[in-house]
């Protein structure tokens, strides 16, 4: 459970001096989770939102991600490097599936609000095939391309719905893809370790000609926009409905 104010450096740092305890990849979903405890959250949201430097700052991090859903950057680490982001998919969008893939970090996510659905597949000689894509390291926001990196057969390993309050975590190695409820909006709450595994894995049954040749745009949203976003999802998880 979170102490102190609500002004807008309170649950980063909050989450800092955590993480510099524990260490930066021990307990994300945990963390996430109680970072939303109590009320508190929804004032921190409101302040961001308030706050000429954290909006523009959020905003310079944040766009619509290729998968289908809102990525929101509340904070990143100074000290140790974490994240916390929101994620917001849209009811009547959501059911359009992200292409499975790894992360370059380990990860926590709480439900906020909907259902989050998960599959996480593994590797074997019998599955499906899939060419294999690799993701570059960021640069400052920059639009990028995938690089072919040759082909896999993946399975479905596990299936899981997530109502709201639920808590999912996965490594970095993990194949997975998520996508929100088609009824209805989901948001979640996602905690990042440092990025150590780069290039991470996007897999894909297109063609390596196809794929290769997007170019991945990055358009970020206006801080008005941000503003916004922060402001519907204090709304959320400060109704009665979200259980607090």
């Amino acid at each position: 459970m979170i102490d102190g104010s609500d002004e807008p450096s309170s649950i980063g740092d909050w989450l800092e001096e955590k993480l510099l305890a524990r260490g930066c990849d021990e307990g994300l979903g945990d963390l996430a989770a109680a970072a939303t405890e109590g009320r508190r959250f929804a004032s921190w949201l409101r302040a961001l939102a308030r706050d000429k430097g954290s909006r523009d700052a959020i905003a310079a991090r944040s766009y619509t991600h290729d998968n289908g859903f809102d990525r929101i950057s509340l904070c990143i680490g100074g000290r140790i490097a974490y994240e916390l982001r929101l994620h917001i998919w849209r009811g009547g969008q959501s059911d359009t599936r992200e292409r499975l893939h790894s992360h370059p970090w380990n990860f926590g996510s709480t439900v906020l609000a909907g259902t989050l659905h998960v599959e996480q597949y593994e590797e074997n000689h019998t599955g499906d095939r899939h060419n294999i894509f690799l993701y570059p390291r960021p640069v400052d926001g920059q639009d990028y391309r995938l690089v072919a990196a040759g082909e896999a057969h993946l399975s479905p390993l596990l299936r899981m719905q997530l109502p709201t309050g639920a808590i999912y975590t996965a490594r970095n190695t993990m194949i997975h893809r998520a996508w929100g409820d088609p009824q209805s909006t989901t948001v979640t709450l996602m905690l990042r370790g440092p990025g150590n595994a780069y290039p991470s894995r996007v897999f894909d049954t297109r063609s390596t000609e196809v794929v290769s040749s997007l170019l991945h745009k990055i358009p970020r949203f206006q801080p008005a926009v941000v503003a916004e976003k922060l402001l519907e999802v204090a709304d959320i998880v400060s109704s009665p409905e979200s259980g607090e």
